[in-house]
């Protein structure tokens, strides 16, 4: 089980970030962040955008071997997609290409490090909308939830991109095979947040979500609820798309 770290302490609400082997996934922001570094040899005169070019060219590399550490569900990492055949793991392959830079800082040393970050909603969207299978009802919504937000402050949780939410009795209550396609194109299947007044949960699950408190976590990534929780997530589902729309907050943390 990778550690949850809670890091900017100085933002109103924390991020949930999850360090890996290079980097960091943040998984509010959703987006991985990669730093590299050029340095000098010892005694050259070379520039600083000299340094700097070689930092970048080492960011990519870095970026597929962060990438591939990402956990996709309970069962699977990123990199079994990427290691597949097809079109879907051909564009996958190709969106790596979509990070940026955000952060050069130089050194008197000679040191230049840079940071990259890759969105994961734009480089994931053909994996995302490949497997959802949602049927869009179309109309107004009848019912007044917004999104469904679950609380699992106080589990161990390991972050993914496709989490599944279960009943007690192992009923599969929401997952990426049951979001539309149109809504898989438009966002990830659920945000992770470290305090549900989060403006990034608000934004996701709007003013009146369904809000339940899980009781523990399978294979260390999917929910699960009670009995009760699921007959009110499914009679609020049954009048409203948020399921349907991907309107879901995981609160993660202490």
């Amino acid at each position: 089980m990778i550690a949850l770290l809670l890091a900017g302490a100085a933002a109103a609400f924390e991020p949930v970030i999850e360090q890996l082997n290079g980097g960091q996934v943040d998984w509010t922001r959703m987006e991985l962040v990669a730093e590299a570094s050029g340095r000098p040899p010892g005694g050259s005169l070379l520039s600083w955008e000299a340094m700097e070019g070689e930092a970048r060219s080492q960011l990519g590399p870095k970026m597929l071997k962060l990438a591939r550490d990402v956990r996709m569900d309970s069962t699977r990492y990123v990199r079994d997609l990427l290691d597949g055949v097809g079109r879907v793991a051909d564009r996958l392959d190709d969106n790596l290409s979509l990070w940026e830079a955000f952060q050069v800082r130089y050194h008197t040393s000679g040191l230049v490090e840079v940071e990259g970050a890759l969105s994961l909603h734009p480089w994931l969207r053909p994996a995302l909308v490949a497997r959802a299978r949602g049927n869009d009802r179309g109309g107004p919504p009848a019912g007044p939830a917004t999104g469904l937000v679950i609380d699992l402050r106080g589990i161990k949780v390991s972050p993914a991109v496709a989490p599944v939410v279960r009943s007690e009795a192992g009923e599969v209550l929401y997952g990426l095979d049951g979001i539309t396609a149109a809504a898989a194109a438009l966002r990830m299947p659920v945000v992770y947040v470290s305090d549900p007044a989060d403006p990034v949960a608000v934004a996701r699950a709007g003013e009146q979500p369904v809000l339940v408190q899980a009781l523990r976590v399978s294979e260390g990534v999917d929910p699960v609820v009670s009995a009760k929780d699921t007959a009110r997530i499914q009679a609020a589902a049954a009048e409203s798309p948020f399921l349907l729309q991907a309107q879901v907050v995981f609160v993660v943390g202490e």
